[in-house]
């Protein structure tokens, strides 16, 4: 994440972006947040300062994060049809 965020927005020293990925990991620890990411763009917006830039770029990532979760969704349940399918047949 930290390489991606660099080149995304080279200009931010590398201590921030140390600083930024220390930060998501405690905020994903948090329990009963039901939106991590949001208190984390917060996060971003109050240390760094309103850049529009950090605030989308956390934001696709949370959108990468949340289709790929979709996609395992999708594979794990077509592979679970197919193998109840099989099974039935017989």
């Amino acid at each position: 994440t930290i390489l991606l965020w660099h080149f995304a927005l080279p200009d931010l020293p590398l201590r921030w972006w140390m600083t930024l990925a220390a930060l998501q990991i405690l905020v994903s620890r948090l329990p009963l947040v039901p939106n991590k990411d949001v208190v984390f763009a917060g996060i971003c917006v109050l240390l760094i300062g309103s850049d529009t830039r950090v605030v989308e770029l956390t934001a696709q990532i949370a959108s990468l994060v949340l289709v790929s979760h979709m996609l395992v969704a999708a594979g794990l349940t077509g592979q679970w049809l197919l193998q109840r399918r099989s099974e039935a047949r017989p």
